[in-house]
């Protein structure tokens, strides 16, 4: 009776369990619902990196911002990630340029902003944007007025109408 109980309780622990493990599983969304779900979503180049304890560290040059007023064009900011793929951690290559969709953390590093992001968020190197990518983030409508950013994601003045304003500003 023993034997059998402890069959049926080995057939049932392998029959159960799941094949394999995974620990960081995301939905694919596209890069408008990372822009409007993000805190800020910005061009930048990843400059240095460091790694402390679990969490992996990016100093980042902003380049062009196309949404949320945490990151500037032409200033620094620093990306943190986890170190494992495991925790959705996710390697960014020093010297190359990124769009990132980051979380605020609420913190600064030396007076510079510090956002996070994962596997589950919007990491594309620039050179791998379609063109659709490109004029998606090229017409957005930027407004920081703490930081006196009242424009269109690429460059132009907005129209004050009742339809996107960037999309009635001329080219």
């Amino acid at each position: 009776m023993r034997s059998l109980h402890i069959a049926v309780t080995a057939a049932a622990v392998f029959t159960l369990a799941p094949a394999t493990a995974d620990a960081c599983s995301c939905i694919g969304y596209d890069l408008s619902w990372h822009l409007n779900n993000s805190d800020t979503t910005f061009q930048a180049e990843v400059i240095v990196e460091g790694t402390i304890g679990m969490t992996n560290y990016y100093g980042v040059m902003v380049h062009e911002v196309y949404a949320g007023c945490i990151a500037e064009a032409g200033h620094y900011a620093v990306v943190s990630t986890s170190t494992s793929s495991a925790s959705c951690g996710v390697d960014l290559d020093v010297g190359t340029t990124y769009v990132i969709a980051g979380t605020s953390t609420g913190s600064t590093w030396r007076g510079l902003p510090v956002l996070s992001t994962s596997l589950c968020g919007y990491n594309t190197q620039v050179s791998m944007l379609t063109a659709a990518e490109e004029d998606f983030l090229h017409s957005r409508y930027l407004s920081c007025p703490h930081l006196g950013i009242d424009m269109c994601t690429d460059g132009s003045p907005p129209y004050a109408c009742f339809v996107d304003p960037c999309l009635a500003a001329p080219s």
